[in-house]
């Protein structure tokens, strides 16, 4: 059964088999069996790494997804806005294995919520 991870301003649905490691600023997630990770950071709404441009993201949270796949790496990268901070989710794997994880990672991205904003 999926269990809610609660960071100070963000909360999320974690599903069953992933690991959640870290605190309020630096979260990672990730099967132990898996083949990627993903990490989600806490930074000022100002923070020069919000250049980063993508793709409009649709989920709890306003913000952007950019995908790319260079030589044997993939990342899809969010920016996501949450009570005046943004919040950077970075999920990283082989390029090969991109697809074994990704429906879930989106899921679970999908469901970040503001901490006291109802379910995620």
């Amino acid at each position: 059964m999926p269990r809610i991870h609660q960071t100070s301003l963000w909360q999320l649905q974690v599903p069953d088999g992933w690991e959640v490691e870290g605190n309020n600023d630096l979260v990672s997630l990730f099967k132990p069996d898996g083949v990627g990770i993903l990490r989600i950071l806490s930074a000022a709404e100002e923070s020069a790494a919000d250049t980063l441009k993508g793709g409009a993201f649709h989920g709890h949270l306003a913000g952007s997804v950019r995908t790319t796949a260079e030589g044997s790496t993939f990342s899809r990268t969010w920016t996501l806005s949450c009570r005046g901070q943004k919040l950077f989710a970075t999920y990283r794997c082989a390029t090969k294995n991109a697809e074994l994880e990704l429906a879930e990672v989106d899921e679970l991205v999908q469901s970040i919520s503001e901490v006291g904003h109802g379910e995620p």
